[in-house]
């Protein structure tokens, strides 16, 4: 968990700091309560890392999550402080994650259920096109009174929202090769893209480059940019670079807190 308290300490006075040179972000408020765009996932890992000691020790860990991320819309504050509300929301995700184990899925099933995945995927692709859906309510950063629902029943809303994002992980899942790979092994670095890629995204948006992506032709350049981008951060020679500051020896801090924990 230090790390995590690290990268959110270190990163978010980072992003802050290139915001007021750099990127001059319309509505950033610059607090360590209000986590900086993409942190908003550090400060939520660390409090699911605190929230999962409670949860992994009560009944039906999952119905309780996911109530406590419908009751959560209805809170009368910003949904972004603290990264309250999707630290919630998204927390029976992170519980599916701790209790899934790649075990628990039959290799033959496995291969059998792709062709259902495609098949789901597609189906999701077209639901969202002819029903599309206003991308706050995936952000889960808003309250309901903020996406403009004052209602008692807006919690249906989000309880629908999770049944749809539910299939679309498991149509996900199901297309995941089950053998080890090249992307193997950089799965194990993506906190390398994570934290560094903001820089140069956030640098272009600065621009206005974004503003002229228009054709369809451009706007799969960005993609393809955006792979070479993650590709790029994966190598070597930049993560001996950036290692230094994105994965420092914190042995000093784990003594210090033991020391302290004895006292």
């Amino acid at each position: 968990m230090q790390h995590i308290f690290y990268h959110y300490l270190v990163f978010q006075s980072l992003y802050s700091l290139l915001d007021v040179l750099i990127f001059h972000a319309p509505g950033v408020r610059y607090s360590f309560f209000m986590p900086y765009s993409l942190l908003w996932f550090l400060f939520s890992h660390f409090c699911w890392k605190l929230l999962l000691l409670i949860f992994a020790k009560i009944k039906h860990p999952f119905i309780v999550s996911v109530l406590m991320g419908i009751a959560v819309g209805y809170a009368p504050f910003i949904g972004a402080w603290l990264s309250f509300s999707r630290t919630f929301v998204f927390f029976p995700f992170f519980l599916a994650g701790y209790y899934f184990r790649s075990e628990m899925l039959p290799t033959a099933l496995a291969a059998k259920i792709k062709w259902a995945g495609a098949v789901g995927t597609a189906a999701l692709l077209l639901f969202a096109y002819v029903h599309p859906i206003d991308p706050k309510w995936l952000y889960s950063s808003f309250t309901f009174r903020e996406l403009g629902f004052t209602a008692w029943y807006a919690g249906i809303y989000r309880l629908g929202v999770y049944v749809l994002e539910v299939f679309a992980s498991l149509c996900f899942l199901s297309l995941v090769p089950l053998r080890r790979a090249t992307m193997t092994e950089w799965g194990n670095h993506t906190v390398y893209v994570f934290l560094l890629h903001a820089i140069i995204t956030k640098t272009a948006i600065a621009t206005g480059i974004f503003a002229h992506i228009q054709s369809p032709l451009q706007i799969a350049a960005v993609f393809l940019m955006a792979g070479l981008l993650t590709w790029v951060l994966l190598q070597e020679r930049i993560r001996r670079l950036s290692r230094p500051l994105i994965e420092p020896d914190l042995a000093f801090w784990e003594r210090w807190t033991v020391s302290r924990h004895r006292m």
